[in-house]
């Protein structure tokens, strides 16, 4: 059987800003609803008892505002395939509610890039996260933030040249350092520290 292969990789220089991540649909289900009340602990009436909504003017029940900010969690959408080895981790997120999501209406998620921050050997991607409605209601909108590596070149120049600073010889580990070389060596230390943090 031939071996399926993943996407090619991108990596944070590849991507830019303006760029759409579509995420399918969704319609609110009664089994959404019982899911996020198992995952998330909540007993809010006002999430899971029909009657009860009803009575405070609701037209139907009224879904949590976490549960329509994780519509637009990136993994429903070709995000992580295509980050597959360069996504380090998501930084943050933020969402403001703008109209309820009930049950029986259908959530139409999206994510666009609209900020690149790049650092030494990996970059910040924001993304804006939005959510609306089958009428064209904006439900959601917030953002996101992921850590990605740049592009491995750029990261093996980046240690190349670390490298270089060190002594490289020998005879020349042996030796005792000058307070200039103890000064490259504690910067190079800091540098290789933060890599194992990040990566």
């Amino acid at each position: 059987m031939p071996r399926r292969h993943a996407p090619e990789t991108r990596w944070f220089d590849d991507f830019a800003i303006g760029e759409i991540f579509n995420i399918p649909s969704q319609t609110m289900t009664g089994a959404l609803f019982a899911a996020f009340q198992l995952a998330s602990g909540d007993n809010d009436p006002i999430h899971y008892d029909i009657e009860f909504c009803k009575e405070r003017g609701h037209p139907a029940m009224l879904a949590h505002g976490l549960q329509a900010f994780i519509q637009t969690a990136a993994g429903a959408g070709n995000f992580p395939q295509q980050t597959a080895d360069s996504l380090v981790a998501l930084l943050s997120f933020f969402g403001e509610m703008h109209h309820p999501l009930y049950a029986g209406d259908t959530a139409y998620p999206g994510l666009e890039i609209v900020k690149l921050t790049p650092q030494c050997t990996t970059g910040i991607i924001e993304m804006c996260a939005i959510v609306w409605n089958q009428h064209d209601q904006l439900i959601m909108e917030g953002t996101h933030r992921y850590l990605l590596k740049k592009t491995s070149r750029l990261m093996i120049n980046h240690f190349e040249k670390n490298l270089r600073k060190a002594p490289l010889t020998g005879e020349s580990r042996k030796a005792k350092p000058n307070r200039n070389a103890k000064k490259r060596m504690h910067h190079q230390g800091q540098s290789e520290n933060q890599w194992r943090v990040w990566r």
